[in-house]
């Protein structure tokens, strides 16, 4: 593993730990950044920066990420299912809440994401979107909704599974041809 490289009279050191974990970086005698790391070769727990600014990380008990705080602040929060997808992500940094929906074979079916800082029982959406597929998990039709639009896109696939047309939701289509390159 790379430990060191000096160039025009300054040195850039990298170590590491037992498990070969970047665990700081400097340039000469100044840190970049430094990481720690969960026992046993576990998950990053955290990033501090030369500037000062920390980043730290929590997971659940699957070993999926589950808060990211800057400063100590929580900036992200992900929620996921017993399969290990997320189900929700919640951004206090931008104040949006993204949900995710899944069908029974894990493929990501919705996602919608709202302004979080709406209260009360108005229109907190911000936009979504929704997939269909064939049996051979292409994505058939992309569905984007927004507070005053829905926009549906179509999509056919052919032989090889390769793309053959895309439907706009004008119902302007495209036919897709695929050409062999090789030389």
């Amino acid at each position: 593993m790379l430990e060191k490289i000096s160039r025009d009279g300054t040195d850039y050191s990298i170590q590491y730990d037992e498990f070969g974990n970047k665990i700081d970086s400097k340039v000469g005698s100044q840190s970049l950044a430094s990481y720690s790391y969960g026992a046993n070769n576990g998950p990053i727990l955290s990033s501090t920066y030369g500037t000062g600014q920390n980043v730290s990380y929590a997971y659940d008990e699957f070993g999926n990420v589950e808060t990211r705080k800057y400063n100590g602040k929580t900036a992200f929060n992900w929620y996921s299912d017993r399969g290990g997808n997320i189900i929700r992500e919640n951004d206090y940094l931008n104040k949006r809440l993204t949900d995710f929906t899944y069908d029974t074979t894990g493929r990501l079916v919705r996602q919608t994401v709202a302004d979080s800082s709406v209260t009360g029982s108005s229109n907190k959406l911000l936009f979504g979107f929704e997939y269909s597929y064939d049996l051979n998990n292409n994505i058939t039709q992309l569905v984007t909704k927004t507070t005053d639009k829905t926009v549906k896109n179509k999509f056919t696939f052919g032989k090889d599974n390769l793309p053959a047309t895309f439907t706009l939701s004008t119902g302007k289509r495209s036919i897709i041809l695929m050409t062999d390159l090789t030389v």
